[in-house]
């Protein structure tokens, strides 16, 4: 079977490593987004599946877009039996979705049609979830709307953060994913169409709903950290400077006599609307992460001030 890959971030890269590794499977072709300056020192950034398929010697292909006809025929006359679409970054018309002799499939970590969209791990944690699945299905024009065609329950640990939650499911997706191009190998697919009366959809984070607010409690603010750890970070302001939390733990006691942001002790409990946050894992602008003992080594702690 003659595959097109097309994925940008990790989690495309467990289901590329498995697809590369079986020899059933011909990786004719990988698509991935154009590598970016990034740094001080303006370096080239290339995705994690740019850097997998360089060193395994893989075609490569990086359309800005695909506006002009040239890259969809370009797509087209690669005569491929699949495309393997996860976590690409792109929107592909229909003639790419028609591209090829099976058409596109796509791995989806929600139950779907629950959390559609872009940011279904961080939303299911925000919203304090504590079961999902891991969906592989045949894309049509829709956001996330396409026919099932395998599926896995996966149960959300309130202990793990996002990097984790995103390993994890991107490993069974990979998973389902080999199972699922052995079925259309073998003419033995099912599509289950979703129930779109009763969808649900994601957006693409805002940094501003990064930000912590202490009025909310416990349970939200802890979830927002699990939630954004890995990739935009929560973060609260202290004397104008831009702090990341990317662990941390709670007590709820609704009868502390704080006011909500403030710095209870020294060892940088913080009061929020029915208990404390506990951080475990701190970051200041421009340096890297430190275990809480490490971070109040160097910093400061005013007790009773109020964080904004």
């Amino acid at each position: 079977m003659k595959i097109i890959f097309m994925g940008t971030s990790d989690f495309a890269l467990p289901t590329l490593q498995k697809i590369y590794q079986n020899k059933e499977f011909e990786i004719i072709a990988v698509y991935t987004k154009t590598p970016s300056i990034a740094g001080r020192g303006h370096k080239i950034s290339y995705s994690p599946i740019y850097q997998f398929a360089q060193k395994n010697n893989l075609k490569i292909i990086t359309p800005k877009n695909f506006k002009e006809k040239s890259a969809i025929d370009d797509f087209i006359n690669l005569q491929a039996d699949i495309a393997i679409v996860i976590s690409y970054g792109l929107i592909l018309p229909r003639e790419i979705l028609n591209g090829t002799k099976f058409g596109c499939y796509n791995i989806h970590p929600s139950a779907l049609p629950l959390y559609r969209g872009p940011s279904p791990l961080q939303e299911s944690i925000l919203n304090n979830e504590n079961e999902s699945s891991v969906c592989i299905i045949k894309m049509d024009e829709g956001i996330d709307s396409g026919d099932i065609v395998n599926q896995q329950q996966y149960f959300i640990n309130s202990k793990k953060d996002y990097p984790i939650i995103a390993q994890e499911t991107s490993e069974i997706g990979a998973k389902l994913m080999i199972q699922t191009l052995n079925q259309i190998a073998n003419n033995q697919i099912i599509l289950t169409p979703q129930n779109h009366k009763i969808a649900t959809f994601t957006k693409k984070i805002d940094k501003s709903a990064t930000q912590i607010n202490w009025q909310n409690n416990c349970l939200k603010i802890y979830n927002q950290i699990r939630a954004f750890n890995g990739n935009l970070f929560a973060f609260f302001i202290h004397d104008n400077e831009k702090i990341k939390i990317l662990k941390a733990d709670y007590q709820i006691d609704e009868n502390l006599n704080f006011k909500n942001g403030e710095i209870i002790d020294k060892n940088f409990a913080i009061k929020c609307y029915d208990g404390i946050i506990l951080p475990k894992i701190l970051q200041r602008e421009g340096r890297k992460p430190l275990l809480i003992n490490e971070f109040l080594n160097g910093f400061k702690i005013n007790i009773g001030k109020i964080l904004s």
